[in-house]
């Protein structure tokens, strides 16, 4: 085998590997934390695939007789593109006749204090009438109350005895009924006034990967009160992604992503505004789409956006949604 032979199968294994490893994680429920995280990137397992299959269909020009190494490749771009197309194109259910659209916006703090200016701005730019922080201080909300927070927002619920860094929703309109789903602090379900009526919100913060025994334990709290109570529409930072098993069991109870049935594409939300550097040198951009807006039947969603907020980590996740037309 030549040099060159040899450099070229050496860098079609090192690009198939970790493809065929996201594959793995894609189809699978790992346990252990950095599996779930690895699991989190499975759509990037596309660029690898095209990679591969760009290179093994140029060896196989100049060798026919070995065309069938093209398939393992083929195979694999087709399964990723199959499980991604959903977010761009596929069947949306219809507005209700009449139905009134309204929109909501989801943010995580991450417990950073004082940021309050830029998330006022963006709720009000995009005429958000229910917003939901998550890992938010008593000193970010006292921000946004002198930036005009309570001016949008005359009406806000957190959980009966929460601590700092809680969830918090606050509307336009009334909302009440507010229930601390567990005593993990990890969901919140209120009701909210629309112009259509009560809807039922569940606003979530699970654990991060990184414990990963309680990521799990959140999320099987958070399916729990879906099967149970049924919300209208769970919103919040998931720290999972639609490739991952939680995400996907919410989705076998009836819930999709408000992106998904808006046909509004792949939109990271995290990491964002240069909070962390690839070898401490470069910003990255965001990569993983950890914040959702997760609809049940009786709601579908005409448009979704992410927007900056300066100094917080995450992007802010922004849904138009209306009732949906009975089938």
């Amino acid at each position: 085998m030549t040099w060159g032979r040899g450099a070229f199968w050496t860098l079609v294994v090192l690009l198939l590997t970790p493809a065929l490893v996201l594959t793995a994680l894609r189809v699978s429920d790992p346990r252990q934390s950095l599996l779930i995280r690895a699991q989190s990137l499975a759509p990037y397992a596309i660029l690898l695939y095209a990679l591969v299959l760009v290179l093994l269909a140029g060896w196989a020009f100049r060798h026919p007789r070995q065309a069938w190494v093209v398939l393992l490749p083929l195979i694999g771009l087709g399964l990723h593109a199959y499980w991604l197309a959903p977010l761009f194109t596929g069947t949306t259910p219809r507005p209700a006749a009449g139905a009134r659209p309204w929109v909501v916006m989801t943010v995580n703090f991450e417990a950073t204090d004082g940021i309050g200016v830029p998330v006022v701005e963006a709720a009000q730019r995009h005429h958000v009438d229910v917003l939901v922080l998550e890992d938010v201080t008593q000193e970010s909300l006292a921000a946004m109350d002198r930036a005009g927070l309570s001016d949008l927002f005359p009406h806000h619920v957190s959980a009966p005895g929460s601590r700092d860094n809680g969830i918090v929703v606050l509307s336009r309109a009334r909302v009440g009924d507010v229930v601390a789903a567990d005593s993990s602090e990890s969901t919140l379900m209120a009701t909210v006034d629309t112009e259509d009526g009560p809807v039922r919100l569940l606003a979530v913060h699970p654990e991060q990967p990184t414990r990963s025994v309680t990521w799990r334990a959140d999320h099987d709290r958070i399916l729990a009160v879906a099967r149970s109570d049924h919300p209208d529409l769970i919103v919040g930072d998931f720290n999972a992604t639609l490739d991952q098993a939680p995400m996907r069991r919410l989705e076998d109870e009836g819930y999709r992503s408000a992106t998904e049935l808006a046909d509004q594409g792949w939109q990271p939300t995290w990491p964002a505004n240069g909070a962390y550097r690839a070898l401490h040198l470069v910003p990255m951009p965001p990569l993983v789409q950890i914040d959702h807006v997760m609809l049940g039947p009786g709601l579908t969603a005409t448009g979704t956006t992410t927007v900056h907020v300066d100094g917080i980590d995450h992007l802010g996740l922004i849904a138009t949604l209306v009732t949906a037309a009975s089938e």
